[in-house]
Formats: C-alpha cells, structure tokens, sequence
C-alpha cells in the first residue's frame, strides 16, 4: 500500500495524484466535463537551498504547500506535490476565463507570505516566489491522462523560461 500523504508537504504523494487523475479522466471521458491541471514552482529554490541549507529549502516547501493547498476548497480539487518544490492541483469543470487570475492570485499568496529570498534573481523584494503552468483540455480517449501532466509541466517550462511572464497556460485556456 502507497502512501496518500507526501511526508514533506503535507499534499497528496505522487502516487496517489496519479490515480486519482486516472479516475478524473475517465469521468471527464464520461461526462465530456474539462479538467485543469495546475502547476506551481518554487523560483530558485536551488540558490535558496544553498543559502539557508536543506532543511530551510524543506521548511519553505512546506509552508508553501500550505497556502497553495488552502487555495484549492472544492472538495473534489486535489492538490498533490510532484517533485521537489513542484506542487500540481487537478480540477474539474474550471470556467477558462478564470484560470489566469486564480494562478495570479495563488502566487499572490505566496509572494504575500514574504518568505526572505536574498538571492531571488527575479524581484526587487527579495521574497520567495513561484510561477505556474496551466493545461486545460477535455479527456480523449485517444490520449492518456498523463498529457495533461506533459501539458502543464511543459507551460511551467515556458513559463520559467521567460523574463517576463509567470504563468503559461495551454489547451483552451489558452486564449483567454
């Protein structure tokens, strides 16, 4: 039996998203309802790491992980840690529109947390920030759920690769 809980974070363990996003997609499939995978990054978590030590780098994930997940109320939203400072939520039936804004928001919370970052590349205060990839789609049965995982980790990629830009977003969502 795997664990349900990720020891560091307090989410979901990977594992555990993983078949839960199975089961979310063959309801989507069902039910032709859209499903939203949301990924969030701790930015330079590695220079954070080397400064303040691993343990601290931990202690950061974690209060991290709390705000996030206190994002995510619908009882069916899961919200699970991924991978080191990557955290990812799975909804259902997200109003597209909105998608953008709910990130903005989240990482707001984050940014609002003024967890110090005194080798933070990428803002003026020095602060502990994340960014975000969204994929947004209808399950396909021609298509595995672990796409919208691929989705999503990929807009987080585009997203950390620009200056400028925080979230990415892909799918349908895309022009909102």
């Amino acid at each position: 039996q795997r664990g349900r809980e990720d020891r560091l974070s307090g989410l979901l363990a990977r594992s555990y998203f993983e078949e839960l996003l199975q089961h979310d997609w063959q309801v989507g499939l069902r039910e032709g309802s859209m499903l939203t995978l949301l990924a969030f990054d701790v930015n330079e978590l590695g220079s954070y790491n080397d400064t303040f030590g691993r343990a601290a780098g931990d202690a950061c994930i974690r209060r991290i992980a709390g705000v996030i997940g206190a994002c995510f109320r619908r009882g069916a939203d899961v919200v699970a840690r991924w991978e080191g400072g990557c955290i990812v939520a799975l909804i259902r039936n997200a109003d597209s529109g909105s998608l953008r804004r709910f990130a903005a928001s989240v990482m707001q919370k984050v940014l609002d947390q003024h967890i110090h970052h005194p080798r933070a590349l990428r803002q003026k205060q020095k602060f502990v920030s994340i960014r975000a990839g969204i994929a947004h789609r209808q399950p396909s049965g021609d298509l595995p759920p672990q796409t919208l995982i691929e989705e999503a980790l990929q807009a987080l990629k585009r997203a950390k690769d620009q200056q400028q830009e925080q979230i990415a977003v892909t799918g349908v969502a895309e022009s909102s």
